[in-house]
């Protein structure tokens, strides 16, 4: 009372005995509040929660009723939203809109004493702040607290709800506990669910089978749900008689009026929503035709006219275009921008499942003939400059406009809008969809509007081979927004798969408008990757005389062992003199922004002997490199909080480097210093691109080398111990099948999976193998690194890896691969875990000694069937096809836009003419012991293939 500083004690006439006591015991502390007996509210369930309260307030002596009345409108706490379309809002919720909630749990509950409240929601979650407060207030239920501080597990819950057994509970439980107990099929955790009085499940969808397995078995599920804008939809208590079968079905509330409108045109007959003020008003008020707030959410009424006031949620309607590859455009934040011209009135965004997205924009009246094509091309010249200067220089790189993605509605075609004036978008876009057809098509095919006015001189090129190259120079400068030398190298300087594709659009409707048919190879710009090499390659093609790969065929294991000469040969020696310390381990890390290096820091910082932890990683153009280190933790779900203090606190130092330069470019006092403090080195930067040739990684070679002459100059007796991070890739054409490939040097690039990713691994191993050799004072191990799979918390997997890929392409083809053979992944925590571990491990043993081979790896295999099956599951309406996997490339290689486009030829490779053979885990096990033996759940799968394709 203190710290609030009431001025009234509310009181039940029962107890009201007490109230001398109370003032006593308050005035010693300089307290005096009003004590106000009241009888409890009468029985009256159709009175307003505010009104009744009010009645019982009004016997304050130092509130008037309007001053009660303003109170009650006030803001008793913020909760966040869950921020699944953009950042967290932080919302309002008074204690009018909380009275309203209790008088609707009196109305469905009254007289509930005997009732046990039980959930494990957080009470900053809406749901948790729902399934409390005005539960026991407006029941009388008792609410059971959980001690947050402990992890709330499937078991803990069982156990408290069978120390629970004695009284009547109502549980509340996220789909996600109910899914497990239901995949568990352990009778006893079934029965003691259906023990209860009744089961909440909300928050998140649950799975058909889950839900039907329980109702099957006696738990008695109701559906409860709603959202931090609007609070609880769904009334509080099993209706009378209710089928179980209608378990995923709300039964709404009577506080609000639910105003629904068909969703023209789609395929599933869903609504919209607005919930309109009755008894209480939405926490947030977005819609003002009628007033009420719009829900984000797609609903389906019961299909059966008895139950028509059954509905259940059905998909969102958040205004933004996701991508084949996964990233996301703001329809809104695009569409404001476009209309900031003056020349532009309306604008739709489009793109869904696409490489790229495009615009319909409206002009204003009588600005543009829309069926004049040279009319069009002045009025996009007209707006080009606007959209360059301020919108693509402004929206996220992924969702810029190319012009022949820009399209000009017609007049004979203008934007349908509802009754409101606002466009009806989907209809809309079911107009123009011929149109943007033919713009992905001539994007693909380069005869759009962006390359029309390009010219490529092959019919002069035998005479001017310069005019080629100038040609070529001129394309590259503009894809990438820079000039380059002829000889240098596309991706080192900034050029991505998105410019990649663009460019060879344009290079393909170039070769198309001199006369040759033959369309150009898909990976052109990665085995050619400069200007020089690149016209070098059109002169052969154009003159039908096919380029000779001798050299990357016949010279490729001359090129190997050179570059492992190369960076083997003159290592410095080693001559530090100072004694190891003992008060903690010091440990530098290169690319800890990748899914394994950020799980690795976190189980760093989490682990008492490491004293410091330096950070290694690239600088990056937009974002400090404590920002990304922050995204990388978050989107992996590991403390952020844990992250900060060692940075605080001066636990974690970030150093920029640049693997290609000398000493990785690392300033002469920062590289001073981690000579005098670091005992371990973890090599784990890499490119991650299974296109690029050998070449293009020197540079990750170079900086294998100066982290072996980093550990050579310092100032310990003994070097710090290198871990280098290879790949399976290294060793993968191992051709004793039944055996699994052996923790030992493979001195041979046969066993190599063909690609300069997995060569280049093979020479980073050897080059580390020299040198333990050559300097026997240098201690490493070499972890080769199977297939790892996403996080255990979030089931965050990095989106450009080939699994990923693979999903999203499920998602996009709407048909799901079959028939291949069991695959084996290791989620990025454990395999944090146990690299920590073999590390651990290598370093004590005694010193010198060889060089160590570990791997990441998992013996358990997960069928492919459980992966088709989480597909399917994820989104059930789709009716997935189930083809062969060939059947399945077939359709990816028809379409550039498709996410698995660039990894088809290595997911051929892998999946179906070389699985990937098993791992001895000798070594591993006696690191890590049974986490080799690590296994991925149901839930886990669910939620790599729920990320995947988010």
């Amino acid at each position: 009372m203190q710290t609030t500083n009431c001025s009234a004690v509310l009181v039940d006439s029962m107890i009201s005995h007490l109230h001398f006591d109370i003032l006593r015991k308050d005035a010693a502390t300089g307290v005096t509040p009003t004590v106000i007996a009241h009888p409890p509210f009468d029985p009256d369930p159709t009175r307003d929660g505010i009104a009744r309260a009010l009645s019982f307030l009004s016997k304050s002596k130092t509130h008037s009723a309007a001053e009660l009345k303003k109170e009650a409108e006030g803001g008793a706490f913020y909760l966040h939203t869950s921020g699944s379309t953009g950042h967290p809002k932080a919302i309002s919720w008074s204690h009018e809109f909380l009275l309203a909630l209790c008088a609707a749990n009196y109305r469905d509950r009254a007289r509930c004493n005997d009732d046990v409240l039980y959930t494990c929601f957080p009470m900053f979650h809406a749901g948790g702040i729902c399934t409390s407060f005005p539960f026991f207030l407006g029941s009388g239920a008792s609410f059971v607290c959980l001690d947050t501080w402990r992890s709330i597990s499937v078991d803990a819950i069982l156990r408290h709800l069978r120390i629970l057994k004695k009284r009547k509970v109502d549980a509340s439980l996220p789909p996600s506990m109910l899914e497990d107990i239901a995949d568990s099929t352990d009778a006893a955790a079934v029965g003691t669910l259906a023990a209860q009085n009744t089961v909440f499940w909300g928050g998140a969808p649950l799975r058909d089978s889950a839900g039907d397995y329980l109702v099957r078995h006696g738990v008695k599920l109701v559906a409860w749900g709603g959202s931090t804008e609007a609070g609880p939809l769904a009334r509080s208590s099993l209706e009378e008689n209710a089928d179980p079968a209608d378990w995923m079905y709300m039964r709404l509330v009577d506080y609000y009026e639910f105003n629904w409108y068909p969703m023209k045109g789609d395929p599933h007959g869903r609504y919209n929503l607005i919930v309109s003020p009755v008894h209480a008003t939405p926490p947030i008020v977005n819609s003002l035709d009628p007033i009420g707030f719009a829900t984000v959410d797609g609903w389906l009424q019961h299909p059966d006219p008895t139950k028509s006031h059954l509905w259940k949620p059905a998909g969102r309607l958040d205004d933004v275009t996701v991508l084949s590859n996964g990233e996301k455009t703001d329809n809104k934040q695009l569409e404001e921008l476009l209309c900031a011209s003056r020349y532009v009135y309306q604008a739709i965004i489009f793109g869904t499942g696409k490489f790229v997205n495009g615009a319909i924009v409206m002009p204003p009246a009588g600005l543009v003939k829309s069926d004049d094509d040279e009319h069009v091309d002045h009025y996009l010249d007209l707006i080009w400059p606007h959209i360059e200067d301020h919108v693509n220089k402004i929206v996220p790189r992924h969702s810029r406009l190319l012009r022949g993605m820009v399209l000009v509605a017609r007049s004979d075609r203008p934007f349908l809008t509802s009754d409101k004036g606002t466009v009806k978008t989907k209809a809309t876009l079911a107009l123009y969809k011929e149109d943007i057809d033919r713009a992905y098509e001539a994007l693909e095919r380069g005869t759009d509007a962006a390359t029309a006015g390009s010219d490529l001189p092959l019919q002069a090129v035998k005479s001017d081979e310069s005019k080629v190259l100038a040609f070529v120079h001129a394309l590259v400068s503009d894809a990438i927004g820079r000039s380059l030398g002829p000889e240098d190298d596309f991706f080192r300087n900034g050029m991505d798969s998105l410019v990649a594709t663009k460019l060879r659009t344009s290079l393909s409707a170039a070769i198309r408008r001199v006369g040759i048919p033959t369309a150009l190879p898909r990976n052109v710009v990665y085995t050619h990757p400069s200007c020089t090499a690149l016209s070098r390659f059109l002169i052969t093609f154009a003159a039908a005389e096919p380029e000779k790969e001798d050299s990357a065929a016949e010279g490729l294991e001359e090129e190997i062992e050179t570059m492992i000469d190369k960076y083997s040969r003159n290592l410095p020696w080693h001559e530090g003199k100072r004694a190891m310390p003992n008060d903690g381990d010091v440990y530098a890390v290169t690319g800890t922004t990748g899914s394994l290096g950020a799980s690795f820091v976190a189980h760093l910082l989490a682990r008492p002997q490491v004293k410091k932890v330096y950070l290694l990683n690239r600088a990056h153009r937009s974002q400090s490199m404590v920002a990304r280190q922050e995204m990388a933790f978050k989107d992996k779900g590991l403390s952020i909080s844990l992250l900060r203090q060692a940075i605080e606190e001066g636990r974690v130092v970030f150093v920029e480097i640049e693997v290609g330069k000398d000493r990785l470019g690392i300033s002469n006092d920062v590289y001073d210093m981690l000579t005098w403090e670091v005992t371990h080195i973890v090599h784990n930067a890499w490119l991650l691109n299974f296109n690029l040739l050998l070449h293009h990684f020197e540079p990750h070679v170079a900086g294998t080398r100066s982290i072996i002459e980093l550990a050579l100059s310092s100032s310990y007796q003994c070097p710090p111990h290198i871990t280098f991070i290879s790949s399976i890739g290294a060793t993968a054409r191992w051709p004793f099948h039944k055996r699994p490939i052996p923790e030992a040097a493979l001195n041979s690039p046969e066993f190599c999976i063909p690609q300069g990713y997995s060569y280049a691994k093979y020479v980073s191993e050897q080059v580390i193998q020299s040198a333990v050799a050559h300097r026997p004072c240098l201690r490493a191990a070499i972890i080769r690194c199977s297939q790892l799979s996403g996080s255990l918390a979030t089931g965050a997997w990095q989106k450009s890896e080939y699994v990923p890929r693979l999903l999203r392409s499920v998602d996009a083809l709407g048909m799901v691969p079959t028939g291949l053979a069991p695959v084996r992944w290791l989620p990025v925590d454990v395999a944090a875990d146990m690299l920590f571990r073999e590390i651990e491990h290598a370093t004590s043993q005694p010193a010198p000694g060889p060089l160590r081979y570990y791997t990441l790896d998992t013996t358990q295999y997960t069928p492919w069937q459980r992966v088709v099956d989480s597909l399917v599951a994820l989104k059930p309406e789709r009716r997935l096809k189930r083809v062969p996997m060939t059947k399945f490339l077939d359709e990816v290689r028809k379409d550039t836009t498709n996410p698995a486009f660039e990894v088809a030829e290595h997911l051929e490779d892998l999946l179906v003419a070389h699985p990937i053979p098993m791992l001895s885990v000798t070594q591993a096990r006696r690191a890590a012991g049974n986490l080799v033996d690590c296994e991925i759940s149901e839930q886990l799968l669910r939620s790599y293939v729920r990320y995947a394709c988010s």
